[in-house]
């Protein structure tokens, strides 16, 4: 069982692992940015640039921040007869390989 989808086992040929990642193009977008505005502040800092600097750093921080919680999702694949699904999904590569090879022992232990 995942969720609220049950798997017949016997129907079940073979597991497989894949992973997508997440698009960082928004992170690194707001970095950029971050930096222009930062880079502004900081050519006409005697002139009062010290605010877009302040604001170009926070902007920096928050597009690092999120870059870093971008983290690959990995998935459990089940292949049947009918085709190809996905069970279950998670960041943690480790659970995702245990469910594998659970899997895989009762494929074996089935017959």
């Amino acid at each position: 069982m995942s969720g609220s989808q049950t798997y017949a086992m016997s129907g079940v040929t073979s597991v497989g692992a894949g992973t997508e990642y997440p698009s960082k193009k928004g992170p690194i977008l707001a970095i950029l940015f971050g930096a222009f505005i930062a880079l502004c502040g900081l050519i006409s800092i005697a002139k009062g640039g010290i605010v877009a600097l302040v604001i170009g750093a926070g902007i920096i921080a928050l597009g690092v921040f999120s870059l870093k919680k971008k983290l690959p999702i990995h998935s459990v694949l089940l292949r049947s007869a009918s085709g190809e699904q996905k069970a279950t999904s998670s960041t943690d590569v480790n659970l995702i390989q245990r469910i594998i090879s659970a899997l895989n022992q009762a494929i074996v232990l089935r017959g």
